[in-house]
């Protein structure tokens, strides 16, 4: 198994350097693989020219687009864990999150920071020195330009390997505080291939990703599961009934994961969608159980059929899934 993220993300730059990883619906923006290893690359050098600890957290506040991706797979590039912020958790469980990880810095959209701001100064445990703040455009990325910091030389970046700690992602505090998980880059390799087998995705396939990717589902299965496969990933900001199948049909998806919730906001959905069903191959429902009803229906409306899986965060998302 390759060693870690950053090796993926090289090969991949090696190999398929102008196919298309990502694509962002409303600006209409694609990334290349090679463009891909480049951001990656330049937010590892700035992180570790900003002189935070090795393995450190940084924290991810931003929506679903090209700068969350991008902020992720630049931090674990540089071999520190990624930290994603659940957006709708809550001010008192965001200090929560950003004191117990220990979050040295936070790579926050603009429509983040006040929200970001008020988690800070609710932290339980303030430390001596708070988290800087790096304000990212939603679509460019971080503006380091604003922060004084120099990155390093990219000869110089620290390597991470495969149990190097990539991934730290707060479960749901149903039954107290949050709990924090970590996901080594082996983990993290490894729930992408397991997605990959049980859907049979190769480099041709294109995800739609429009469940969160500070929730486990969403960055784990499609985000992940696209690296491994070396396949296409396109991400809107966030899920519309209206604009789904549009985007769907015009970016060529093969597949696209959804919670029953989402399902069933599809069927209430008047809008008659264009289908290529021979693109199309499956859906794929996890999260929570999926009603039988909505089932039956969906695959009987749309003629898509739908997978259902099983998974957990501390799995790295999916472990069990019903065949193809």
């Amino acid at each position: 198994m390759t060693a870690s993220i950053r090796q993926v993300l090289t090969d991949a730059s090696s190999s398929t350097a102008d196919d298309i990883w990502l694509v962002t619906p409303e600006t209409e923006t694609s990334f290349s693989w090679h463009q891909t290893h480049k951001r990656a690359e330049t937010i590892a050098c700035y992180l570790q020219g900003a002189g935070i600890t090795a393995g450190a957290s940084v924290a991810i506040a931003a929506p679903n687009g090209a700068a969350a991706s991008f902020a992720f797979l630049g931090t674990v590039f540089g071999g520190y864990r990624a930290t994603p912020l659940n957006l709708v958790a809550g001010v008192k469980t965001l200090g929560f999150v950003l004191s117990h990880s220990k979050t040295e810095i936070i790579l926050c959209a603009d429509d983040c920071r006040s929200i970001v701001e008020d988690g800070l100064a609710a932290m339980p445990d303030a430390p001596k020195t708070m988290p800087q703040i790096v304000s990212m455009d939603i679509d460019q990325g971080p503006r380091w330009e604003e922060t004084g910091i120099t990155p390093i030389n990219k000869a110089d970046l620290r390597r991470p390997n495969a149990d190097s700690i990539g991934l730290l992602m707060y479960t749901s505090g149903t039954t107290g505080v949050p709990k924090g998980v970590l996901l080594s880059h082996a983990n993290l390799i490894a729930a992408g291939s397991n997605v990959c087998v049980a859907h049979k995705l190769d480099k041709a396939d294109i995800g739609m990703c429009i469940l969160p990717i500070y929730h486990i589902n969403g960055l784990c299965v499609t985000v992940m599961g696209s690296l491994v496969s070396s396949g296409g990933l396109v991400m809107p900001r966030r899920f519309s009934a209206r604009h789904f199948w549009a985007q769907m049909h015009k970016y060529k998806c093969s597949w696209f994961s959804a919670v029953p919730t989402l399902f069933a906001y599809l069927l209430n959905d008047d809008a008659v969608p264009v289908l290529d069903r021979d693109r199309l191959r499956f859906a794929r429902s996890a999260s929570a159980p999926l009603p039988p009803e909505i089932h039956r229906q969906f695959e009987k409306q749309f003629s898509i059929p739908i997978i259902e899986t099983m998974g957990l965060t501390e799995t790295g998302a999916q472990i069990l899934s019903n065949p193809l």
